[in-house]
């Protein structure tokens, strides 16, 4: 079910900047990626800058202060229409946390559509559109100049007419982020997700670079059931920055 969802686009966060004149502070420093690259259970708690927006494959989304609103133009063209809310909850200079809730609404028979890179599953919904409502806590901490973890833990909620897509699974992911500089970086994803309904692990490596006014993301990733089976998975994106 999960894995009807694209990758995550990876984009950055502006620097905070000084104490204005009158005293109120600005968003800390960026702690790192501000999206996860691995489908839907990968997040952090990294914002964009307020008024910055960025215009992605996988991602487009807004900063509006402790608010960040986006949604995933691919999954929209193949009829999958969603919105995901970030809201930070703390915001220090090396440790943030951030709720993430989203909405994705997948029609019918959308087994049958390709939306972006699908993650290989038996995943059906032939008789009725099924809703999905992650809810996520991300916490991201960097650690020095180079390296930022981000934890994410996820509650998945999906709602169908069809009785076998009713049900909550939950999920815990690890991003591990190595900056070469500024703009070039190294990540390892690993996690387990969708459990108790259909779990599965995942590892991975990607390299992601960061412009002005550019963003681009390349991996790949093995997922493994706890039955036996395996499959693997590219992630890729790329999108423009608007700081």
């Amino acid at each position: 079910m999960m894995a009807l969802l694209g990758i995550l686009a990876v984009s950055p966060l502006a620097a905070g900047a000084d104490l204005t004149a009158e005293g109120t502070a600005a968003p800390p420093p960026a702690v790192g990626a501000v999206d996860g690259l691995y489908p839907l259970w990968e997040q952090t708690a990294a914002l964009y800058a307020p008024g910055g927006f960025g215009i992605g494959y996988e991602h487009a989304g807004v900063g509006l202060g402790p608010v960040q609103i986006g949604t995933q133009p691919i999954l929209a063209l193949h009829g999958a229409l969603n919105l995901q809310v970030k809201v930070a909850l703390l915001r220090r200079s090396s440790f943030q946390v951030a709720l993430v809730l989203g909405g994705y609404r997948f029609p019918t028979a959308a087994e049958g559509r390709t939306v972006g890179n699908l993650n290989p599953s038996g995943f059906s919904n032939p008789y009725a559109p099924v809703w999905l409502f992650p809810v996520a806590l991300a916490k991201s901490v960097r650690l020095g100049d180079r390296l930022s973890i981000h934890w994410a833990s996820t509650l998945l909620i999906s709602r169908s007419d069809a009785p076998e897509q009713q049900y909550v699974s939950g999920g815990q992911t690890l991003l591990f982020e190595l900056r070469a500089s500024p703009q070039w970086a190294a990540r390892a994803h690993a996690g387990v997700e969708g459990w108790p309904v259909e779990a599965q692990a995942h590892l991975g490596l990607s390299f992601g670079y960061t412009g002005a006014h550019l963003t681009a993301a390349a991996g790949v990733a093995r997922r493994f059931s706890f039955e036996g089976e395996s499959a693997n998975m590219v992630l890729l994106d790329g999108g423009l920055l608007f700081p």
